[in-house]
């Protein structure tokens, strides 16, 4: 799972956008994406930034599309259509 988060006052660390990860290849609760997270059976994490744009672009660019390259199915989404690659 992957989704973004806004923080309306900004966080007490001062950061306003958030992406945040979590997955499960065995159904227990998904990425440390410092690793090789893809090889991993399960974890959770989260990244701050101070603007939408940072953090739409750190979303689709550094998390989305390399979890698509991994083999991971799209199953709901509230994306923009032009960000799923063209089969």
């Amino acid at each position: 799972m992957l989704w973004m988060t806004g923080s309306r006052p900004k966080t007490t660390r001062g950061h306003k956008w958030h992406v945040h990860a979590s997955f499960d290849k065995h159904r227990t609760s998904l990425p440390n994406l410092d690793s090789n997270w893809h090889e991993k059976p399960y974890g959770m994490s989260n990244w701050d930034f101070d603007s939408l744009q940072e953090a739409m672009d750190y979303f689709y660019k550094e998390r989305f599309l390399l979890r698509l390259k991994h083999g991971y199915d799209l199953i709901e989404a509230n994306i923009p259509e032009d960000w799923l690659p063209a089969d």
